[in-house]
Order: C-alpha cells, then structure tokens, then sequence
C-alpha cells in the first residue's frame, strides 16, 4: 500500500523529502505520529520541539537564510506548555517566511464550526486529525505545499512590484528633473522658462507688470568644438553657466536654451537695468578664453534684449523666446561682442525678420514647385533683332502673390538653397528651350548661375545630360555668372567655365566692374560675354566717370574678343550713347520688360 501511494505520488513525495518540517507535537513518540509516518516515507530534515522559543528561534534562522526556511509547521492543539492559539496568531503577524501552520487535534468529532472558524482565523491552513492515516496525509500535505509556493510566490510578485513603484517613482523624479534642467549645467531647461514666462506674461498683461530678457549666444562655438574638442566646449558652456548665475540677483533666472545659448529673465526690470546686466555679463565674458593642447580662442558673447511690459503684442512664451533670438541675431552680425535691444521699427530687425521669412517660403516653395520662369530680351545693336532671351525666375506662393527675385535670391543664397534654384531654373530653361517652335529656332537663352551652382556635381550633370536627352544644340545656351560670386574660388570656377564651353555653351560675367578685379577676371576667366553692371548704365548721360568706365569696358573686352552686353537701358537715348562706344549687345526696359516664358511659345 505505501508503495503504491509513493509510486503515484512520487512528485510530491520528491517535494516532502527535500522539505524542512518543523513538528511541535506531545505524541510524535506513539507509531502512528506524524513524525514516525514522515520519516517511514523517507524525509530527512524532520525537527521537533516542545519549547515555543525555539520554534520562533528556527523561524526567524530561516527568515534570515533561505536554506534554513521551514516549509511547514505542525503544531497540537492539545499541547499544555504554551498557548497554541496565541503562539499561531504571532507568527501570522510576523510569519515573513511564508511558513505554512497545520494544527493536529484529536478527531474531527471534537471540533463544531465556530471553533474552527476561530482556528483559522488564528492563521492555521489545515488540521490533521489523530488517529492518522498516510494515505489521507500525503494528499493533504502536498496541499499544504502548493499553498505555500503559491502564497511565496504572491508576495514575491508584490515585493517585486513594489521595487519596480520604487524605482519608477525614482525614474520619473530624475525624468523630472531632466525636464526641467539641464544635465550639463545643472541650470533650469527651456521646458522650466517658458513656464516661468507664461506666467510672466500674464503678470504684465493683467497687473501691469514689467520684466526683462536676455538672450546670450556664444559667438563660432562651432569652431571651439571643431578646434578644441567637445569636452573642452562642455567646459566652457559651465564656466560660462556659474558666471551667469553669479553676476544675477537670486531672483534672475538663468537657463540654458540650446547648444550654446542661454537666458536670463528678470522679473520687475526696465530697459536700464537690462542694459547694465547685459553690460556686466559681457565685461565677466571680456577676458574669457578657450585653451587646449596649445592652442587659444577667445570667447566673444552676444545679447539681445526684450523688454515685456502691459503693451506687448507677444502671446506666448515661444514667441517671446524668438524675439529674444531674433535681437541676439543681430546683435552677432555686429563686429565683436555687442548687445542689441529690441525695437519692433529697427531697420535690421525689419531685415532679419524678412530674412526669416523667406527662408520658410523658399522651402515650402522649392518643395511645392511654386516658381516660375519670366524672360527679357537681349537686343542686338547692329540688327536691331533679339539675340538671346534672360531667364528670370519669379516666385508666385500659395496666395498668387509674385515675389521678385531681389527678395528670395540673397536669402537662397545665404542659406544654402540657391544650388537648389539653379538645378530647378536650369531643369525648366532647357526644357522649355526645346519646346520652341521653328519661329524661334534662333533665338537663344541667356541663364544665371550663381557660384554655388557652378560648384554642385548634380547641376554641371543635368546640363550635360539635358543638351543630350532633348538634342539641344548648345550655343543657343548662355549662362551668366555675377563678378562676385567668380570671386569666391577662382580655380573652380574657371575649370567649370571651361567644360561647359566644351560642351559648346556661351558665358558671360555678369555685373562686369562691380568687383575690384574686374578686368583681372576678363583676362583669365574662358568666357564670351562680359555685361556691364547697371549702375555704369544708368547715368551714362550725364556722368562723366561712367562715361570713361564704359568706354574702356567696351575697348577692353573687344581687345580681348568678347562681347559687350549692357543692361538697364531705360531709353533711346541711352541706347545710342551705347552704341556709340561700341557696345554689342543692350537689354532694359525700353526694350522689353521681364514676360512669362509661356508668351514665347503662345506669342
């Protein structure tokens, strides 16, 4: 029989084997006792003790070391050395161990509900009734067993989740933080100012309240990053950090904003006391330096002032913050360090902001095909014919309002979107090229490079390949190219010069005598054409010295083969004056003003 029983409970037998069973019970010593049935099937760490200290004793040894734990705790209730029921409702309270209490009384027939329920409720899972049987224990041990590894197991996964709280809540205060500081400085973040100036905001909307804000960028930190390494430059923004924090009154906020521009908000301050603060700050900055293995940078700051006050028109702390960088913007483009306050009316401010302005259009305009080609007549003077058409390029927004060239050309150009212009005003020019009818076969098309284009791989490439693809013949192609812009890389320049006349394509410099080298550029750059700048043209009448300039323009370029063209020929009189000299080539408005390109193949 007990063969079979450990044969078909062999898993649990395993269990009762390995486990530590601590019994406090006056007849283990009789056959039938527990202890006598756990040892007949083969259990080996079997205690048994009749002294309540040392059953707490052998509790807490296993509280303290898991190999000590005691699986289970049997104790009789007709025990007479101590209080049972008491010795049970302690170790319930304090029962870390997860020790399982079995109570063994006599038979069943002695106990009625509510003494069980008080039982129970003292923290006993089970009772064993003598006399025993093993066939009826082992199942009921093996309960007793599963109980305790569930009830382990549940406090576990609550210690567990009690940890992850723990350490969630110390991951959103350091998240917090984060937020609201910055790491490298320890100073507050752009996420905590603009808290503080929405409030402030508010404060002078409603209560008439003034304050200040300085906007301080470092000037080329990009190049003390470059030269002397980011480590030194993270030094240098906390260096830079304490002075701030030092020159201020404890009720200034300084923050840190971007990579290397800072804040500093001042809460009841006027114009003056802005203007000295930043005064200060620069004079603390004046003698600063950037040192690494040798070499030395000299560290210049720049400020920008906005003062707040009831009559703002600024409604959110965003805004205020970009004002604060549009006047530390100007402020930089002035030689060494400056500070610049803001005035809405200021010239350069106006600029900046017009800047900004294009700079978006351009690129919602580059992404959204929003230009447009225009062309003007360049007239012969010998034949009085059309010789070539000026591509220009017009840029009509998403409202149909047509802005000129003079606007968005200097921003493309200053914000490295002009190689872009060129590749889409080449694209369309050849295009459209090819699209005249036979009526125009002979005339040809004058188009602008800038220096950037005449530098980027992809437009030297279309050209070729659309003088290819469409079967263009190639010297009814003229490209201009300003004075100014041959300045920046003369090798470059003349190099791609020469392999677009290679292809069999015209050039002309552009704004001939601008520059301060213009007849040095004539010399050694491989064009055709050279065009006199406007302003030579405009008071060519009456101007004796543009007189003289022309002429020996004029001389000079046909002394050396190539062409004159001159622009801003605005009346009859003019043109003959240039005729008179020998130009070869007048464009302007009296000879025809700037059309859409569409009119040349729907005339």
């Amino acid at each position: 029989m007990l063969k079979e029983l450990l044969k078909t409970h062999s898993t649990v037998m395993d269990d009762l084997k390995n486990a530590c069973i601590l019994i406090a019970d006056e007849q283990s010593n009789e056959p039938n006792s527990l202890s006598s049935m756990l040892r007949e099937i083969g259990c080996t760490r079997v205690q048994e003790t009749l002294d309540q200290n040392t059953i707490i004793e052998l509790l807490r040894s296993g509280q303290r070391d898991p190999a000590q734990y005691v699986d289970m705790l049997f104790l009789s209730t007709t025990l007479n050395t101590f209080d049972v029921f008491e010795l049970c409702r302690d170790l319930s309270a304090n029962n870390d161990a997860f020790t399982p209490i079995v109570l063994i009384t006599n038979g069943s027939d002695c106990w009625d509900e509510h003494q069980l329920n008080m039982a129970y409720e003292t923290g006993a899972v089970d009772f064993l009734y003598r006399p025993m049987r093993i066939a009826e224990c082992i199942p009921r041990l093996n309960l007793v067993m599963r109980y305790r590894q569930e009830r382990k197991s549940r406090l576990l996964r609550e210690e567990t989740l009690v940890t992850e709280l723990s350490e969630r809540k110390v991951m959103e205060t350091r998240l917090n933080y984060l937020l609201n500081h910055d790491e490298l400085t320890s100073l507050p973040s752009r996420h905590r100012l603009e808290a503080a100036l929405k409030i402030a905001l508010g404060k002078a909307i409603n209560l008439n309240r003034q304050f200040a804000l300085l906007y301080i960028d470092i000037d080329n930190f990009r190049l003390i990053n470059e030269n002397l390494g980011h480590e030194r430059g993270d030094r240098l923004l906390k260096i830079l950090a304490d002075i701030l924090k030092d020159k201020l009154p404890p009720t200034a906020m300084v923050a840190r904003v971007a990579s290397d521009e800072f804040v500093i908000f001042m809460d009841n301050s006027d114009e003056a006391i802005a203007q000295a603060t930043a005064e200060n700050v620069l004079l603390s900055c004046d003698q600063l330096t950037c040192r690494e293995s040798g070499k030395e940078m000299r560290v210049r700051v720049n400020i920008g002032i906005q003062i707040i006050n009831a009559t703002t028109d600024i409604k959110s702390a965003s805004m205020l913050l970009a004002r604060g960088d549009q006047s530390c913007h100007i402020a930089k483009q002035r030689s060494g360090s400056s500070i610049f306050l803001y005035h809405q009316d200021d010239p350069a401010l106006k600029d900046l902001q017009k800047n900004r302005k294009y700079v978006t259009l351009l690129r919602e305009a580059i992404r959204n095909d929003w230009f447009e080609l225009y062309v003007q007549p360049i007239v012969n003077l010998s034949s009085g014919e059309t010789s070539h058409y000026e591509i220009l390029i017009r840029l009509n927004d998403d409202t149909d309002e047509m802005h000129s060239p003079a606007d968005f050309i200097p921003v493309a150009e200053n914000n490295c979107m002009i190689d872009q212009l060129d590749y889409w005003v080449v694209d369309k020019a050849l295009e459209h090229l090819n699209k005249l009818n036979a009526r125009h076969s002979d005339v040809n098309f004058s188009i602008n490079l800038s220096g950037d284009g005449l530098h980027n791989p992809a437009t030297m490439e279309l050209i070729k390949d659309k003088i290819a693809y469409l079967g263009l013949n190639p010297s009814r192609i003229m490209f201009e190219l300003t004075e100014t812009a041959a300045v920046k890389d003369v090798d470059t320049i003349r190099s791609t010069i020469a392999r677009l006349r290679s292809l069999g394509c015209k050039f002309a410099i552009d704004d001939f005598g601008s520059g301060f080298s213009s007849f040095n550029y004539i010399k050694n750059y491989p064009v055709d054409y050279i065009k006199i700048d406007g302003m030579f043209i405009k008071s060519v009448l009456e101007d004796k010295s543009d007189q003289i300039l022309v002429k020996s323009m004029v001389e000079v370029a046909h002394s050396l083969s190539k062409k004159v063209i001159a622009e801003y020929v605005e009346n009859a009189a003019v043109m003959d004056k240039l005729r008179s000299y020998g130009v070869d080539y007048v464009q302007g408005y009296h000879l025809g003003k700037p059309v859409p390109i569409v009119t040349l193949l729907h005339p």
